[in-house]
């Protein structure tokens, strides 16, 4: 399994999340297996999202698909997203 990191600011929030939802199918069929959602607490346009893949290689060929730009795009994401590409976590104590 792979992981990705996903940060960026977008124009407003609520138009961008219909448009990040309606993109879910667009998701899955690449290999998405969910994530996590989050806004930054004094932001809420400040956006990071971290997603569970099946494979770096698909996850990879995600981000730099044209249909995931225009995706973006359509969203209002603003300027370019910062992405890191993270191997499997290793949990740690509190």
């Amino acid at each position: 399994m792979a992981h990705i990191m996903v940060h960026h600011r977008v124009k407003d929030f609520e138009t961008w999340k219909k448009v990040f939802d309606e993109h879910a199918e667009e998701r899955t069929a690449a290999g998405c297996t969910g994530g996590e959602l989050f806004q930054c607490s004094d932001d809420p346009n400040d956006v990071v999202i971290r997603l569970s893949w099946d494979s770096a290689e698909n996850a990879r060929a995600f981000t730099l698909s044209e249909n995931t730009r225009e995706t973006m795009a359509k969203g209002g994401v603003v300027g370019e997203p910062i992405l890191v590409f993270l191997n499997e976590p290793e949990h740690v104590e509190k």
